[in-house]
């Protein structure tokens, strides 16, 4: 969540309390909302997103949800080392 609070998504602008459960249980944070949201290509208008704690050995900064992707086609090429997103 240091990362969301360094980028102006800290709990000062948190809508209220989420919970998922993922491999090591529980985790607990909040919810904020983003005017804008830019990967893979894309970008996302007033969008709603989690901000939760994630354990420092994972090395990322975030993890996009498989419901970002919905309606569009992801393919993962490990030989080239290409991630794609299309219509």
């Amino acid at each position: 969540m240091e990362v969301a609070a360094a980028i102006g998504l800290g709990p000062e602008r948190s809508l209220g309390p989420c919970e998922f459960r993922g491999v090591h249980g529980v985790e607990c944070g909040y919810w904020v909302r983003t005017s804008r949201l830019q990967t893979l290509g894309r970008t996302w208008h007033d969008f709603k997103l989690a901000c939760l704690p994630i354990q420092a050995d994972l090395e990322v900064d975030c993890l996009l949800g498989l419901d970002l992707l919905k309606g569009l086609v992801l393919t993962v090429d490990f030989k080239r080392g290409a991630i794609e997103l299309e219509e």
